[in-house]
Order: C-alpha cells, then structure tokens, then sequence
C-alpha cells in the first residue's frame, strides 16, 4: 500500500463522484479480502475455541458423573461386604455350635475307646468267671 491511498481515505472517506461507476482499486481489494481473510479466520477460532470449550466440560461432567456413580458403587460394595463379613462371622459361630473340632472329637473319641475298652475287658473276666463256676 502506499501513502497516497492511506492519505486519501483519511482526508477524503467518501469516493469521488462519477458517472454513476463505483471504481475499486486494487489496493481496497486487497484490503478487503484481508480483512475478510481475518475476519473469517477470528471466526473460525471462535467457533472452534467455543467446541473445544463444550466437548471439555461434556467431558468433565461426564467424569464427575462417573466419579460420584463410582463413589456410590463403592460405598455400596464396602456396605455389601461388611454384611458378607457380619454373615461369615455369625455362619462361623453356628458352626462352632453345632460340629466339634477335629482335635476335641480325636480327644473325646480315645476317651470313649478307653471306656468301651474297660467294660469289654470285664465282661471277658465275667464272661471267664461264670465258666469257671459251671
């Protein structure tokens, strides 16, 4: 560009008249595809800025969602398993009531094999003491 149409819009902002012709130079096409070249381009990063901002907060509040389902699926699954655990423990006590330990049947069964042991022997003295009478 040079001064003389720089000078010229500022001194004289309306073309000059003519024969009912609207002439255009070169230099006010170049400055009008520029200003549009830039319009267009401040637009498109407008558009594509104001996207971006929506596709990332979509995101965000669809993470948040999953964080607090995820929160509640935990304190659900923690409350699960505290009553899994009360209903192991309360299974554990019914079987301690119920069936006797391997180690207290092995002592209550020897003890019981001396006894039935002890009154087979008497009878086998008893048993010998009546054929020793006839």
């Amino acid at each position: 560009m040079n001064k003389s149409f720089i000078s010229q819009i500022a001194v004289n902002p309306t073309p000059p008249a003519s024969s009912g012709q609207i002439s255009i130079s070169f230099e006010q096409i170049v400055l009008g595809g520029g200003v549009l070249a830039i319009s267009a381009a401040i637009g498109f990063m407008k558009w594509f800025v104001s996207r971006s901002i929506s596709e990332y907060e979509s995101t965000i509040k669809s993470l948040k969602q999953e964080v607090t389902e995820l929160e509640g699926t935990q304190h659900n699954q923690q409350r699960t398993a505290d009553i899994r655990s009360a209903e192991v423990e309360r299974r554990f006590i019914e079987l301690s009531t119920k069936f006797v330990d391997k180690d207290d049947y092995l002592r209550h069964q020897t003890v019981t094999d001396a006894k039935l042991d002890a009154i087979h022997r008497r009878f086998d003295e008893l048993t010998v003491l009546i054929i020793k009478k006839q």
